[in-house]
């Protein structure tokens, strides 16, 4: 899950909308993520037309426009209720209109128009990646099939195969838009997980200097030199964070023994799904020099203690209630969950991101 982004330097900006199909009494709110706290501002709509002024903070912003408060239907989700007519856009300084049917249909002119332009182009680009993505992750396979070493190291194939297409039409609209705030913006989405560093550095380095240099360059340039730390062959950065007890658990202190660090949490779903997989390789090799430190990126700790006995995971666990500002995840440059790395017992890391069958094939190998 990212975040909204803000970029560059602060800015004024205007934002004039003319809709042709909206209720008369409509307000139109002004957002800066779905969140409770994301309103920014609301305008009633007169005779079809908004308008919304103010400083950015940063720009440019990624903002939502909407007929609705979204964080009032986020909080709705899993009951009916009717979806808001929302627009997600670029907004830079300088006068930006949005015109059209509604929102959803709206198109983008004025200052913000290059920025939307290239954003409208991107997700064209990344369309048969997504494409794949969906296909490795969807299966008519039964409970049991799925369960079984030989669907699971398919499926871990499809969804790297899937990963890497991905990657690659992300790199080359990078390239192709060196100049485009868009173009970091797509790194930063879609780009942190799993591909090597080299290939992350090289599409980095294709970047305008004004884009390398924004806030959010510097910051992408900063966790790029955190991730060379991380790199396998690289001695795994010492931590010491608090177990459900309070306790410290020191890393280092586990030094002579095979450790993986497991970045989860208990409201990340695919980490929930990934657990059994963890549990049977603990169960496997538990007795053979293998422990497990948990790093949980919740925020509250009783749903973090509740996931822990639900899902049936008798090691270590750490977190310090920060969710993705949890400071080891952010000394490990961790952006998505789950992730892990593997630990030998000289301290340093052998291997990264083992998934299903991946993570017992890599313990049999060495243990």
């Amino acid at each position: 899950m990212t975040p909204f982004v803000l970029f560059a330097q602060q800015g004024t900006f205007i934002l004039k909308g003319k809709l042709e199909n909206v209720d008369p009494q409509a307000k139109v709110y002004l957002l800066k993520s779905t969140a409770a706290d994301g309103v920014i501002d609301s305008s009633v709509v007169k005779n079809g037309s908004f308008e919304f002024k103010g400083n950015l903070p940063t720009t440019p912003s990624i903002m939502l426009v909407a007929t609705k408060d979204t964080s009032l239907f986020i909080r709705k989700r899993g009951r009916r209720f009717a979806m808001p007519d929302w627009k997600r856009f670029y907004l830079d300084a300088g006068t930006t209109e949005v015109t059209g049917p509604n929102l959803v249909g709206a198109t983008i002119s004025g200052s913000s128009e290059k920025l939307n332009n290239d954003d409208v182009e991107l997700q064209k680009a990344l369309e048969p990646a997504f494409d794949g993505l969906a296909d490795a992750s969807n299966t008519d396979a039964s409970e049991e099939t799925q369960k079984t070493e030989a669907f699971q190291k398919m499926a871990n194939e499809k969804m790297a195969l899937a990963d890497a297409r991905l990657y690659k039409a992300v790199s080359k609209f990078v390239k192709e838009h060196p100049e485009s705030m868009v173009s970091l913006d797509a790194m930063n989405n879609y780009m942190l997980r799993d591909p090597s560093l080299p290939e992350l550095v090289e599409t980095f380095q294709s970047l305008a200097a004004n884009v390398k240099g924004s806030p959010m360059g510097v910051a992408f340039a900063k966790g790029l030199k955190t991730s060379e730390n991380t790199a396998i062959g690289f001695l795994a950065p010492d931590f010491t964070q608090n177990d459900v007890n309070g306790k410290p658990v020191t890393l280092s202190s586990f030094h002579g023994k095979y450790v993986l660090l497991d970045f989860w949490a208990s409201w990340c779903s695919p980490c929930r799904a990934e657990n059994p997989n963890v549990v049977k390789a603990f169960e496997k090799y538990k007795d053979k020099n293998f422990i497990i430190i948990s790093i949980s990126l919740d925020q509250v700790k009783d749903a973090w203690v509740q996931a822990i006995k639900k899902d049936g995971m008798p090691w270590i666990h750490v977190s310090d209630l920060k969710a993705f500002n949890n400071d080891v995840a952010l000394k490990y440059s961790v952006h998505s969950i789950p992730t892990n790395f593997l630990i030998d017992p000289q301290g340093k890391i052998i291997a990264k991101s083992l998934r299903g069958v991946e993570l017992e094939e890599a313990l049999a190998k060495i243990l």
